[in-house]
């Protein structure tokens, strides 16, 4: 279906016109400011031009938002306990390898499991590898019975190698930064619909300038539909927010330019 412009005064008045002539299942396509021109733009409101699609088929009715969110939690759950599952085995098989499809290649195993384990679930062979020469060298040669208590030290291998994150300042602000167009205000919406509407958790938005204008006109439009807060401005003294969580999204920076990353930074210390 061919997208429909609608203009309007604000994001609520553009969002009663789609659903009144498209339906509640339209998708926003795009939104941009329309300037004013000539002496008109000293006393006229400034317009937004939204673009929105009909479904492309009859909309199939929805089961009520608490129904959706139970079965979300409930596949959740048996997802949980399908992972877990190899864990809590106890029979005779406790022990054996869990069914992969991938291919693996030959490793220096020394009898030990857990090396394929790592390879058949994604890791390259170097690095299992690596992984499992440190954990034969902390543990010894001899493996232990168990695969589960292999899976527990090659764990406790990986977690060595992480870098420590950086102490919490106390507040639950995020900020979303990257080059221009790498999706950061997409990322956000998503964590923002996690947060808001899976979990029930109080939210906030900042959409801030930077060295250039934030113009993702569709993260406020999207707060709007939420119903959930979204400022324009950082103002002093919001390092604490009453909120349980805040999002700050960011213009995109050219990561190249040492001048621009520089501003970043000098930004980024404000928010704590």
């Amino acid at each position: 279906m061919e997208p429909v412009a609608f203009v309007a005064a604000s994001a609520e008045e553009a969002v009663a016109q789609i659903r009144a002539r498209l339906g509640p299942e339209a998708v926003v396509v795009n939104v941009r400011p329309l300037p004013a021109h000539g002496l008109a733009r000293l006393w006229q409101k400034p317009m937004i031009e939204v673009l929105a699609c009909g479904p492309e088929t009859a909309p199939v009715p929805e089961a009520p938002l608490s129904e959706a969110l139970a079965e979300f939690r409930q596949r959740l759950d048996q997802i949980e306990q399908h992972v877990k599952s190899p864990l809590g085995k106890t029979g005779p098989d406790a022990g054996a390898l869990p069914e992969f499809d991938a291919l693996v290649s030959e490793l220096d195993t020394g009898g030990w499991r857990i090396g394929g384990v790592l390879q058949k679930t994604g890791l390259l062979p170097l690095h299992a590898q690596s992984v499992l020469d440190q954990v034969r060298l902390q543990h010894g040669e001899t493996p232990p019975d168990s695969l589960a208590e292999e899976i527990k030290l090659a764990r406790a291998c990986l977690a060595g190698f992480w870098r420590p994150c950086a102490p919490s300042a106390g507040h639950a602000l995020h900020v979303v930064i990257g080059p221009a167009g790498s999706g950061k205000t997409t990322c956000l919406c998503k964590w923002l619909t996690q947060a808001a509407l899976v979990e029930g958790r109080l939210a906030r938005v900042w959409r801030l300038d930077g060295a250039t204008a934030n113009m993702a006109e569709c993260l406020t439009v999207y707060c709007e539909i939420l119903h959930l807060p979204c400022e324009r401005a950082w103002g002093d003294g919001q390092r604490q927010i009453a909120e349980d969580i805040g999002f700050i999204d960011l213009p995109g920076v050219d990561w190249r330019a040492a001048d621009v990353l520089r501003d970043l930074a000098g930004q980024l210390r404000q928010f704590g």
